[in-house]
């Protein structure tokens, strides 16, 4: 995206222009990338336009109002009508970022502040983007969405919940098991099938079996064992935020803070890892 005012800004385009003239199905709109796009205001306007393809889906706030846009199927059917735009709003912020509490009561995760009177959503990457608050200045700040990591396994949720990815493993939540595996409608998302993570690490190591696959299987295992080791990893650099009180730091405390934990923490534990593997021979190992 480009800056509105200069690269040194912090401050970019929302979305790339739209011709957002009217149409009543996507062969109106001639313009490259663009297609018809049903915007619905919170108990107000509703009409069809002409927007890039790259605004679908998007929502947020004017004027404290919530909006909406949707765009036409393929197959030349308008969006259905949202009965209460704002819940769509609360329910994507409450997936996508953190609730607001004394950890973060400074940062701009709680969209329902009196003063953000105009948001939006990226709809990007399943709503993994981030959005936008317009500020005292009428500029628009960018905020990327935090990786979310509640939990890495499923054991570190109630009994009746497990670790879901929602949608994908930048969004791990504990959700209830009766969600699991047929298709979740949270807000603007519907997640097709999720599934519960393994209960343990030690759950997950035991349904690995790759003694007799094929190398492409046992590939994909490892792939899936690293992923598993990495999102654990992460859970324990979350925890250790969350004890340290990170969320509440001053902006020139958390670079100080991250690199003091890669210090102590994340190179130490490198320095394991290659100890081991000299101590084993695996520079003199094979895939065979």
């Amino acid at each position: 995206m480009q800056s509105t005012d200069s690269a040194a800004s912090g401050y970019q385009a929302l979305i790339p222009n739209s011709t957002g003239t009217a149409c009543t199905n996507n062969a109106s709109c001639t313009t490259s990338n663009e297609k018809c796009g049903y915007i619905q205001v919170d108990a107000g306007l509703k009409a069809n336009r002409c927007i890039h393809e790259d605004a679908c889906g998007a929502l947020g706030r004017v004027a404290s109002t919530a909006w909406y846009v949707e765009c036409w199927t393929s197959a030349g059917t308008q969006p259905t009508d949202k009965a209460n735009i704002g819940t769509l709003l609360t329910d994507l912020r409450d997936l996508i970022s953190e609730k607001l509490d004394s950890n973060n009561n400074a940062e701009s995760y709680d969209w329902t502040k009196a003063t953000t009177t105009d948001l939006l959503v990226s709809p990007k990457y399943n709503y993994q983007d981030g959005w936008y608050i317009k500020d005292s200045n009428g500029k628009w700040a960018e905020t990327d969405k935090p990786a979310i990591q509640q939990c890495g396994f499923s054991n570190q949720c109630a009994s009746s919940e497990c670790c879901m990815q929602t949608p994908d493993t930048n969004n791990r939540r504990c959700r209830p098991r009766t969600e699991a595996n047929s298709a979740l409608v949270i807000g603007p998302i519907t997640i097709a099938s999720p599934k519960c993570e393994p209960e343990s690490w030690d759950d997950f190591v035991a349904s690995l079996s790759v003694a007799n696959a094929q190398d492409d299987a046992a590939a994909a295992s490892l792939t899936e064992a690293s992923t598993a080791l990495q999102g654990y990893l992460d859970n324990l650099k979350a925890d250790a935020r969350d004890r340290a009180g990170y969320k509440d730091f001053a902006g020139i405390a958390k670079p100080a803070w991250d690199s003091n934990y890669k210090t102590t923490v994340e190179d130490t534990r490198e320095d394991l890892y290659t100890a081991l593997k000299t101590e084993v021979g695996y520079a003199n190992l094979t895939d065979a």
